[in-house]
């Protein structure tokens, strides 16, 4: 490899914060070993290391703690959670499709129905809605939509049995043969710690050794309470355990399902979408044929006898997009969606002001308090204002943006914006004065003076300033949108705490490190950036 390029690549993996890399690049390049082993131990084993003593820790301690929804949740309890919010994402594509097909169903019941009323149709009905290769697509569908939703409520199935022997002879009665399978492997893996625990908890609610008695002596009064405390505590990490194990196989029926009604053959697939697209256009003609009947009947007086069939026809075919509840990626889109514009907002205040701040010092003068007094004001303090003046200015019944959106974004802009404003007039403040006279001796007009000298100067505080902004916008966006109720991740944090589901704390502590990740790539981004803008 060439030299240059190896070198390059070297500086640009220390750019993105992969230098860790590096060490192993030099050792294939043959350089000193000792060195790179140094490096790969200081760069990789140790941060490792102490992820790993991190992760221990937490995981000794989140057992010893018990609140009213359990035990802390530990890595195994945080990670399942993870996995159970994809399981919420691939469920809302599997009722998204579900909803499609219901759209079908109806809209060629409704020409089964109504096909006397359809030939009276003054065009051409066009023969997607009508083809035979569409009836047997969708019969397939049921059939695929049938055993997915079949195979969902296995689990509920067996685990609401009353015993293992009854869970086991509800099998049979499973329609398909691959969710008897199914059903046999969680007979095996899953249901057996499900009535284990129940029989666990039974006896816990009802042993006499942990029910304090009133003619109970005190001194066992007291043991039965340190008794009731222990298998308390023993009891919650064996549910925290039972969770995990629902989740698994929660996810294992949540992929296979969606599998199974994916799985639709290519060609029948192809007959669905031609019958979805020619229903969008065939919408239009079937209602301006509606708009013309009871056009025609309000001038002549006289009845059209299938108006009634005609308007059942158009309700079928109306365009009615699956409207579900916000996944997390969702959420985390929203939240993205929601700094970075903040983040523009903030930009185009804070950098011509700080141009102006740092060419002009009576201008940095007279701004520099009002820097020093709205700098440190909590988004706790901006968002209520900020609410009464967005709802007083936005009266629009459709406003392009959403109210939650825009209080969200604006509180973003007005706790981010001053370090960058700051670093930007310092930036321009401190341009070195042979720049300046490089300019005076071009005779530079004033906004070249700005535009070639100036800001490219200045470009390293101002790109310092930007990643201070951006970090300092998404750590403030949490809690603007939890009182803004703007749907990202503040808010999810927030109807998980109101929740309060066994689940609750393992929920927020997936929010929370998804936070810190997300921040910590935006950090990477901006000093990546920051670095490129950079000279010695």
């Amino acid at each position: 490899m060439n030299e240059q390029i190896f070198y390059r690549c070297v500086g640009f993996l220390k750019k993105i914060r992969l230098g860790w890399i590096t060490p192993f690049l030099f050792l294939l390049k043959g350089e000193d070993p000792r060195s790179q082993f140094k490096a790969i131990f200081n760069g990789l084993i140790l941060p490792l290391v102490s992820i790993l003593c991190f992760l221990w820790g937490w995981e000794i301690c989140s057992k010893q703690i018990v609140t009213k929804f359990g035990t802390v949740p530990g890595p195994k309890q945080v990670w399942s959670a993870w996995k159970g919010l994809g399981n919420e994402t691939r469920m809302e594509r599997f009722k998204e499709l579900e909803h499609y097909y219901r759209l079908r169903e109806k809209r060629i019941k409704t020409i089964s129905k109504y096909s006397n009323v359809l030939n009276e149709f003054p065009g051409e009905v066009p023969n997607a809605l009508t083809s035979g290769e569409v009836t047997a697509a969708m019969v397939k569908s049921k059939e695929l939509f049938d055993e997915a939703k079949e195979l969902m409520e296995v689990y509920n199935r067996l685990s609401v049995a009353v015993s293992l022997d009854k869970a086991s002879d509800s099998i049979s009665n499973l329609s398909f043969q691959s969710n008897q399978d199914y059903a046999k492997t969680l007979m095996i893996r899953s249901i057996p710690s499900e009535f284990a625990y129940k029989k666990r908890d039974e006896s816990f609610r009802n042993n006499s050794d942990f029910i304090v008695e009133p003619d109970d002596s005190p001194d066992t009064a007291a043991t039965k309470l340190v008794n009731q405390k222990e298998e308390s505590k023993s009891l919650a990490s064996a549910k925290a355990n039972l969770l995990i194990s629902r989740q698994k196989s929660t996810t294992t029926s949540s992929k296979l399902a969606l599998g199974i009604v994916t799985s639709l053959p290519n060609g029948m697939s192809k007959h669905l979408e031609s019958f979805d697209a020619a229903a969008i256009d065939f919408y239009g003609p079937l209602n301006s044929w509606y708009q013309e009947l009871l056009a025609k009947e309000n001038s002549t007086g006289k009845k059209y006898p299938g108006k009634t069939k005609v308007k059942m026809l158009v309700k079928a075919f109306e365009g009615k997009t699956y409207v579900g509840k916000d996944t997390y990626m969702g959420q985390i889109l929203t939240s993205l969606k929601t700094v970075f514009f903040g983040f523009f907002i903030a930009s185009m205040i804070a950098i011509p002001l700080g141009l102006f701040c740092g060419l002009n010092s009576s201008i940095n003068n007279a701004i520099n308090p009002l820097i020093q007094i709205f700098k440190p004001v909590s988004p706790l303090a901006w968002l209520p204002i900020v609410m009464i003046v967005v709802g007083s200015l936005v009266v629009s019944d459709d406003p392009m943006f959403e109210l939650s959106f825009l209080n969200s974004a604006i509180t973003v802009a007005l706790c981010s914006l001053w370090p960058t404003l700051v670093n930007t007039s310092l930036g321009v403040s401190t341009t070195d004065r042979d720049f300046i006279n490089v300019a005076r001796v071009l005779k530079l007009g004033w906004f070249k003076k700005i535009t070639k000298i100036i800001i490219p100067a200045a470009m390293p505080l101002i790109f310092t300033g930007l990643r201070l902004s951006l970090g300092v916008g998404w750590m403030v966006l949490i809690a603007a949108e939890m009182l803004a109720q703007n749907p990202g991740l503040g808010k999810f944090v927030w109807d998980m705490f109101q929740n309060g589901s066994s689940e609750t704390l393992s929920m927020i502590m997936v929010a929370v490190f998804t936070i810190g990740i997300i921040g910590f790539f935006l950090d990477t981004v901006m000093l990546s950036l920051q670095e490129l803008v950079s000279f010695d």
